[in-house]
């Protein structure tokens, strides 16, 4: 009977502790909570984080808590990056309808600036396009709103009528 124990590579800290015999492996037992970052026995956390960036990259779409819970639940028989990565991309190629991330609504830096001009020319029909190009390029999304706020209430800006 042996009794082998793995560690993670940046501590001391036992990650599983196997009991084998002549037959083979008669016991597990450790960490195995990848949730929290843990890694498989075999696994540094180091690699987990690896494979887990691997994987969002292949599949940006998907749910990362979900890629994390197809880890937690497959057997792995590898113990190198590229074959658990190997093994994780075939079962998820197998799963058509895997949990997407939610739709988030985009941050105001990453609004299509043509998409501003146009949402602005239909507050403001009669203002010079040249004008308010001018002013979403140069003012922050804070300065945009008092903008468009002063603008409806005062009509202080230059008409396409001007313009001509």
């Amino acid at each position: 009977m042996k009794l082998v124990s793995s560690s993670d590579e940046s501590s001391d800290t036992p990650l599983a502790l196997t009991v084998e015999n002549k037959n083979g492996t008669i016991a597990k037992s450790g960490n195995n909570n990848s949730a929290n970052g843990n890694a498989k026995p075999g696994i540094s956390k180091q690699q987990y984080n690896q494979i887990m960036s691997r994987l969002m990259e292949i599949f940006p779409e998907a749910d990362p808590a979900y890629i994390r819970k197809l880890y937690d639940e497959t057997p792995m028989q590898a113990n190198n990056d590229s074959a658990v990565i190997d093994i994780l991309i075939e079962k998820m190629l197998t799963i058509n309808n895997y949990p997407r991330r939610p739709k988030r609504e985009p941050t105001p830096e990453e609004v299509d600036i043509e998409e501003q001009i146009a949402f602005i020319q239909e507050l403001l029909p009669d203002a010079d396009p040249d004008f308010l190009r001018m002013k979403v390029q140069e003012l922050t999304a804070e300065q945009l709103k008092s903008f468009v706020t002063e603008a409806l209430e005062n009509k202080t800006y230059p008409t396409i009528k001007e313009a001509l």
